[in-house]
């Protein structure tokens, strides 16, 4: 998520219509997800990936 900021920041200076479209691999609620409780050990909703996400 670091590299992405950074990579986000270069973008922004541009200051050029644009879009970051990619998969994020995190999962930032279980409203976002079916069946949550099937997840519960997986790194996609594991705190710190929500952390960095958010």
């Amino acid at each position: 998520m670091g590299r992405l900021q950074i990579c986000e920041q270069k973008l922004l200076a541009l200051d050029v219509p644009g879009a970051l479209i990619r998969d994020y691999s995190v999962v930032p609620t279980e409203l976002d997800i079916h069946k949550p409780e099937r997840w519960r050990d997986d790194a996609l909703i594991r705190g710190e990936g929500r952390r960095a996400f958010a």
